[in-house]
């Protein structure tokens, strides 16, 4: 039972993606710098996404007193 859960999580997480597809599309499009310009600003878009939601938490930690306890 354990190595058919770690065969399915694997071939979960080693599937591509939409965030893939769009970079193979783009890349076949338009070439290898139409394909980087993509994988750049979805990086972008990524790693905004994550500070946002980071900073989020952290005001959220910071402004209730139940939160900083239980954690």
């Amino acid at each position: 039972m354990i190595s058919f859960s770690v065969i399915a999580h694997f071939l979960a997480v080693a599937s591509p993606g939409p965030d893939t597809l769009i970079i193979i599309r783009q890349s076949l499009k338009y070439g290898r710098r139409g394909g980087f310009l993509t994988a750049l600003g979805i990086g972008c878009g990524i790693l905004i996404h994550s500070y946002l939601a980071i900073f989020g938490i952290s005001s959220l930690i910071f402004q209730f007193d139940f939160i900083k306890i239980s954690s």
